[in-house]
């Protein structure tokens, strides 16, 4: 018995038992402090809402030639979304330079005919005050003539005809002279037609502008036959496709 009990102790401390302490000693493992990420699943159901959405839509008209994008595909800034094809909004651009250079020559046209009209209202104006001076110097000297004839008829100096050509003398010179203060009111008048010319070229500049913004309205609806994608995102909703006419600002991707 002595040496069964000698064993069994022997054999119990030489496995690491102490009837004693029946819990071994734990260990620990320790490490330096260090930064990390730290990751956190989380599992739900619903719907994926973006924090924004931007809907795209272009001015031009056209057939799409590309669209190479599906709902669900991520797009980087800068990419070319939509090409449509050129040719109409090209045809736009020409027929609206073409009514810019058409609207320029009216323009022009208006200033030189200011020009010409000021030229002439100044030419004209000389000209009938000469003429009215002439006419009026000569009236007074037909008169003179005509009343030296008349005293010479009555002393019967002269004859009848002398008085008859001093007479008709006068008159044919009395409506040179009327006719020349009608030209003098007439030119002075034709300052009205230098105002005329004035308002032919605020009409020529206003029109000018017109046919300007809507050149530049067109050349906008060309370049906007290539649409680019305006930021990083994911293209939720696709309204159209590659073959498809559009007409400007009605179809749209998001």
């Amino acid at each position: 018995i002595i040496l069964a009990f000698f064993l069994g102790y022997f054999f119990l401390y030489k496995d690491g038992v102490n009837l004693g302490n029946v819990n071994p000693k734990p260990v620990y493992k320790t490490v330096h402090v260090q930064r990390g990420d730290f990751k956190v699943k989380v599992s739900a159901t619903g719907i994926v809402e973006p924090d924004s959405q931007v809907e795209i839509k272009s001015k031009a008209s056209g057939q799409i030639l590309k669209f190479s994008f599906n709902e669900g595909d991520y797009i980087k800034k800068g990419h070319l979304l939509i090409k449509l094809d050129k040719s109409d909004e090209q045809r736009n651009v020409n027929k609206a330079m073409a009514d810019v250079q058409s609207a320029s020559a009216r323009l022009k046209t208006a200033v030189t005919n200011l020009t010409l009209q000021k030229n002439k209202y100044a030419t004209d104006l000389k000209t009938s005050k000469s003429n009215l001076e002439s006419s009026e110097a000569s009236l007074k000297e037909s008169e003179y003539k005509l009343k030296r004839q008349r005293d010479l008829f009555k002393q019967k100096v002269s004859s009848r005809e002398a008085l008859d050509s001093a007479e008709t003398n006068y008159k044919i010179i009395q409506e040179n002279f009327v006719q020349a203060e009608a030209q003098l009111i007439g030119a002075r008048n034709s300052k009205y037609d230098i105002s005329l010319r004035e308002n032919d070229i605020e009409l020529a500049k206003a029109d000018m502008i017109r046919a300007e913004m809507a050149l530049e309205e067109v050349e906008e609806r060309l370049d906007e036959t290539e649409i680019f994608a305006p930021m990083d995102g994911v293209l939720i909703t696709k309204s159209v496709e590659e073959g498809q006419i559009i007409s400007s600002g009605i179809s749209n991707v998001s």
